[in-house]
């Protein structure tokens, strides 16, 4: 039975009030998702280390300016919604994941209606698709190295 994990900010920490910058990232080893910023809670929109081979994540910011904060965000965990559900193709029946521990009310003939919950993938996961594997854990760095390059004037 799924059980809450934790809930991602969607929102600018605490004291932030300007909007974030409009960015350009690159990598000479890999490709950036252009949206593989914090706050963008997408699987797919992040930065790999272990495809950058060493090589830094470049985030160009276009333009000289103040910086007053910066952040950064892990992978998004991969999420579905809970409970699948699946029809069994010779009986027409609809199959709700664990109808058996669960209240879940079908009514014969009908389609489960809900509730629903945004849950995190986990491995084994009834009628989950093949994803890589790094997507599945959790993926943060522990320490990062900020170097600023102004243009001279």
């Amino acid at each position: 039975k799924p059980k809450l994990w934790v809930k991602l900010a969607t929102d600018p920490p605490e004291g932030v009030s300007a909007p974030q910058l409009k960015t350009l990232l690159r990598c000479r080893a890999s490709k950036v998702p252009q949206d593989a910023v914090v706050r963008c809670n997408s699987t797919a929109s992040a930065w790999s280390v272990a495809s950058a081979a060493g090589h830094p994540l470049d985030i160009d910011l276009g333009a000289t300016c103040d910086i007053a904060h910066f952040s950064t965000q892990g992978r998004h965990p991969l999420t579905r919604l809970y409970p699948h559900v699946s029809m069994n193709p010779e009986t027409k029946r609809f199959r709700v994941e664990d109808e058996e521990h669960n209240a879940f009310s079908i009514k014969p003939g009908r389609r489960y209606q809900g509730p629903w919950w945004t849950v995190k993938c986990e491995k084994g996961d009834v009628g989950q698709k093949e994803y890589p594997a790094q997507w599945l854990e959790p993926q943060w760095v522990s320490k990062y190295e900020l170097w600023a390059r102004g243009e001279e004037q």
